[in-house]
């Protein structure tokens, strides 16, 4: 028989239940006090110190030598990493103490860092700030926060994070929105834009073929079909609104620089870094806005363009770090709105790094450029030094060639306008050689003079191009060249008398400077020899060639 529920008995049981709920309470704490730490790490992750890299006094002297004679304020170089941690992360991540040794090496040299904002009043024809890099960042790495913050702070520089704000606090890769918000608030970090969730590489045609969703229409394999260019640009416009929309959410300034996905801005196929192709977030349902017909290379750069349209108006500048000719932070970069970065990769030493940036580092038309081997580059943007190409005829490279070319100072040189170029052209050979002189490399509009023992033409392009002017010479193994570069004008004076022009369509834009050129019909035929190369602002050299 059950005892009857008294009073007493009441209590007992009251206090039964709350032992038993402070037990379970006592054993549940310590799991509650792991989740929320696990949480609180997850979100805002310890950060570690780097040591300070020493670095040899004879090798600080050298920069400072490579930087003597650059001026004080130039238009900027920017720099793209994308990842900072310890050990083996991969070809495009640094180690903590690479990235020390970088920012050392930078400020020993006397360079600053820009913020976006000021690259940005640059791009929009502002003053030319003092020599300078702008450090950057894509994809919004954790190691960002947890090793590149105090190293900066060290240095009192500043970068800026390209973020795919659809990544942000996904997964433990990426920085959290409390991570960027202390960076933020810091002041050594901006933060711009890498899409919401468009940095993957998709099937974009038959065979397998893979680009970026957001500069092509995406393909269904299984169903043989594209999207159609509608749901393309309405998938773009979307992702475009969920990025713009996270920033505003979390408190940050509306980004004013935009850096294209693997560097794909719709010219090329550009690598993808190691990732897979995933088709699966920007799949095409047969029937829901697909089209059957395979797009014409007209369609195709429709896609792109629209794009780049989209990208244009909503960004003072867009990033990449390739493109088809050298678009460094420059004012004929300016016009297209968009500038071409120093990819820094594991293997990208400090004296490697200082190197490229002061090649990439503006400098005005002035000087003995064949005394100046460090900025030569070849066709491929390789530097050359003097024993691979026979610029002066000191020393002739192995090979079997019949072609060389190389530029000079093409990033640096690429607002150069109003100058002129004197040097002296021998060894030439009637029928088996000959030498060009460029001006306006890598802007829209080159123009060549090309000699022969007996012949000198004006070409607009490089080899190739169209003819605009040709007159004979008294033959002969040596010419003297003065070419003119002012504005729409291109004048070239051969041995004082013989004078070539053209007319010019000259548009904003196109400016650029010289790179030689010679050829031989045959691997043992003599290589034409450049001597004496000038170049001097226009005022000086520029008055005779004029007359």
């Amino acid at each position: 028989m059950a005892e009857p529920v008294t009073g007493r008995g009441a209590a007992v049981r009251v206090v039964r239940g709350s032992l038993t709920l402070l037990a379970l309470a006592a054993l549940a704490a310590p799991f509650v006090v792991s989740w929320r730490l696990h949480e609180h790490l997850r979100s805002v992750a310890e950060q570690e110190t780097t040591s300070p890299v020493p670095l040899p006094a004879d090798v600080v002297a050298g920069w400072r030598g490579l930087t003597a004679g650059l001026p004080d304020r130039a238009a900027p170089v920017v720099l793209t990493y994308h990842d900072i941690r310890p050990g083996d992360g991969g070809p495009y991540t640094v180690t903590p103490r690479q990235f020390e040794s970088h920012m050392s090496a930078l400020r020993a040299a006397g360079y600053d860092t820009l913020s976006a904002a000021e690259l940005a009043a640059y791009a929009r024809g502002g003053p030319v700030p003092r020599r300078s890099v702008v450090i950057t960042f894509d994809d919004g790495a954790r190691g960002l926060w947890i090793h590149g913050d105090a190293i900066l702070a060290r240095h009192g520089m500043r970068a800026s994070a390209f973020l795919i704000t659809g990544l942000v606090g996904r997964s433990p890769y990426y920085l959290s929105w409390e991570e960027v918000s202390r960076m933020a608030a810091s002041g050594r970090w901006d933060f711009q834009s890498h899409t919401h969730d468009l940095h993957a590489r998709v099937v974009t045609g038959p065979g397998g073929r893979t680009g970026s969703p957001l500069t092509n229409r995406v393909y269904s394999a299984a169903a043989g079909e594209w999207e159609s260019l509608a749901r393309y640009q309405a998938r773009i416009r979307a992702d475009f609104a969920a990025m713009f929309r996270a920033f505003h959410q979390h408190g940050l300034p509306r980004p004013v620089l935009f850096s294209y996905p693997f560097s794909d801005s719709g010219d090329a196929a550009m690598g993808a870094h190691g990732m897979e192709p995933r088709e699966a977030r920007f799949s095409v349902s047969p029937g829901a806005g697909i089209s059957t017909e395979t797009p014409t290379p007209e369609a195709e750069r429709h896609a792109s363009a629209f794009a780049d349209r989209v990208i244009k108006d909503s960004y003072a500048l867009a990033m990449s770090n390739h493109a088809s000719r050298p678009m460094p932070p420059s004012r004929r970069s300016s016009v297209a709105q968009e500038y071409e970065r120093l990819e820094v990769r594991a293997d990208t030493t400090a004296d490697v790094l200082m190197r490229e940036v002061v090649r990439r580092t503006e400098i005005p038309p002035r000087g003995t450029p064949l005394e100046d081997h460090e900025r030569w580059t070849s066709v491929s943007g390789e530097p050359v030094g003097p024993g691979d190409f026979p610029l002066t005829g000191r020393r002739s490279p192995a090979g079997r060639d019949t072609f060389r070319y190389a530029a000079y100072a093409p990033y640096g040189s690429a607002d150069w306008d109003h100058y002129a170029v004197d040097v002296r052209v021998s060894r030439l050979a009637a029928n088996t050689n000959t030498a060009g002189l460029y001006a306006r490399v890598g802007g829209r509009a080159p123009v060549a003079i090309r000699l022969s023992a007996h012949t000198a033409q004006l070409i607009r392009g490089r080899s190739g191009g169209r003819v605009l002017d040709e007159q004979p010479l008294a033959p002969g193994a040596a010419h003297h060249v003065l070419l003119t570069v002012r504005g729409s004008r291109i004048v070239a004076l051969v041995d004082g008398t013989v004078r070539l022009s053209a007319p010019s369509r000259h548009r904003v834009g196109d400016t650029g400077g010289i790179a030689l050129s010679i050829v031989r019909d045959r691997a043992d035929r003599r290589w034409p020899v450049f001597t004496g190369l000038r170049v001097t602002p226009r005022g000086n050299l520029a008055a005779s060639a004029e007359s």
